[in-house]
């Protein structure tokens, strides 16, 4: 996996949201982050070996107050002492309403460069149908292919503003699967997946935040 720096250099780099959040490396700056931010946080373990944050406790949602972060981060930094590859805590504060949406690409050994997109975090386990799809393909294709996929009369329902606003939506979406599409097309040689799961978007603004971001392959200076 690519560290957070790298990543979030590739995600500036194609105009794409970077990761949602405060990187920080000891348990007394995530309490102080905590107290600033004065509401509900998640805390995030952010390590490039240890992917699966869940299973390995290196996940906490819903802290509140920064004596209780400060003890849930020294938990995460004791069990990642011996991994090279932790980078620090994410803190984040607790995104709630939006539509979660998985976003991402793969070069698969047969078809090449491949384009994933549909419900994401929870909403996957309800609504299943992640679709996929080959570039190059047009803004046109690519709106169609939000539109035919399980989530979209979910978008299309959600938030406020009408036809209009649910059409910002989609076209939002349409975007940022192009510009991923871009990504690992131009960087197939060094990129084998991007996983954008999940991707919040809110109903009442369309703003795409990214809560949790992995991305494999190997990059040097930066991804230039």
């Amino acid at each position: 996996m690519l560290g957070l720096r790298d990543a979030s250099r590739l995600m500036a780099r194609y105009d794409l949201p970077p990761l949602y959040g405060n990187l920080l490396r000891t348990p007394k700056d995530v309490a102080h982050e905590v107290e600033r931010l004065a509401v509900p946080v998640a805390l995030k373990a952010i390590s490039r070996t240890l992917t699966h944050k869940s299973a390995s406790g290196l996940l906490e949602l819903d802290v509140v107050g920064a004596a209780r972060a400060e003890i849930v981060a020294e938990a995460m930094v004791a069990k990642t002492e011996d991994d090279d590859g932790f980078e620090g805590i994410l803190v984040q504060r607790m995104v709630r309403g939006g539509i979660e949406l998985f976003l991402g690409a793969l070069i698969d050994e047969r078809f090449g460069p491949v384009v994933a997109f549909g419900p994401g975090g929870t909403l996957v386990e309800y609504l299943g149908g992640v679709d996929f799809i080959r570039p190059p393909v047009t803004e046109r294709e690519l709106g169609m292919f939000v539109e035919r996929n399980v989530v979209c009369p979910l978008l299309l329902r959600s938030g406020s503003g009408g036809p209009e606003e649910a059409s910002k939506r989609v076209a939002i979406l349409t975007g940022l699967l192009g510009r991923i599409a871009t990504m690992i097309s131009e960087l197939r040689d060094r990129i084998t997946s991007i996983d954008i799961n999940p991707l919040s978007l809110s109903p009442a603004t369309s703003e795409p935040i990214v809560i949790d971001l992995r991305v494999e392959g190997r990059i040097e200076n930066g991804g230039h």
